[in-house]
């Protein structure tokens, strides 16, 4: 059971950090990497992530279809469009809020390997 919720905490943060990569690019490719250092933008996706986390910890039927490595590369994928078409509507702000909600869940994810809890938990209610 631990060797199988390891390997799944490691291909999520691979698939994490594959995002975060292409998004980070997006940024450098367009010349817009200081969106990062808006604090809204830091402040949305932190928020943003630490919501998600709550929602899937207190309603685990959210994530159940999250078991199938089809929805693991529909996930990615889905993200990368969001940020892509988000830069386009919306500009780089939204792109770095995408880049800082990813930090966050891979911060999450140390925190999970390292103490076995997610410390996100208490959120979650009862």
């Amino acid at each position: 059971m631990v060797d199988r919720r390891l390997r799944a905490h490691a291909r999520d943060g691979l698939l994490a950090l594959l995002a975060l990569a292409a998004l980070v690019a997006l940024l450098a490719r367009r010349g817009t990497p200081g969106a990062l250092a808006n604090p809204a933008a830091a402040v949305a996706g932190v928020a943003g992530a630490v919501l998600i986390e709550a929602a899937f910890l207190r309603y685990p039927e959210l994530g159940a279809a999250w078991d199938r490595p089809l929805v693991h590369l529909g996930g990615l994928g889905a993200v990368l469009l969001a940020g892509v078409g988000a830069y386009l509507l919306v500009g780089p702000p939204v792109v770095a809020a995408l880049c800082w909600g990813l930090v966050t869940f891979l911060l999450l994810l140390v925190a999970v390997a390292v103490t076995g809890r997610n410390p996100l938990a208490r959120l979650a209610g009862p």
